[in-house]
């Protein structure tokens, strides 16, 4: 089984924590979120390419202890901190396995960890860029833009 598919019954973007996050938002919910979603698809993609960059950097075999992994695990933490809070949960699935293979000090399954990172971010700030509508809501289609 790859590991998209262990994912693939999460929501690409939780409807439940978006709605909570209008409410949260109050009279402006709909401008608070739409700030959210700008701040998240424009810092996560950095947190993302840090991770490839980083990975990079790992040398050794598996067993060979690497000081990237913990620079690896925090931008695996601050990426799924980052993904939960908006409701992205197949990012955030995906960089909580990361963190936590690189926390027990693993290289195994790195790689393929943060390729699916980059996957799933991709797939989420594209329905966060075409379903979000500045009123407050996502749409199962996505939205005309002018």
């Amino acid at each position: 089984m790859s590991r998209s598919s262990v994912f693939a019954d999460l929501p690409v973007i939780d409807p439940t924590i978006m709605e909570g996050l209008v409410e949260l938002g109050g009279d402006d919910g709909g401008a608070f979120v739409g700030e959210l979603v700008e701040s998240y698809v424009s810092i996560a993609p950095g947190i993302v390419a840090n991770l490839e960059a980083t990975l990079g950097m790992l040398h050794g075999g598996p067993a060979t202890p690497h000081p990237e992994l913990r620079r690896l695990e925090q931008l695996a933490h601050k990426l799924r901190g980052m993904s939960m809070n908006l409701g992205a949960a197949r990012v955030s699935a995906c960089a909580r396995k990361l963190e936590e293979t690189c926390r027990a000090g693993s290289s195994i399954g790195v790689a393929d960890w943060i390729r699916e990172i980059a996957a799933a971010f991709q797939e989420a700030a594209e329905h966060l860029r075409t379903r979000w509508q500045p009123g407050g809501r996502l749409t199962a289609e996505p939205v005309q833009r002018k």
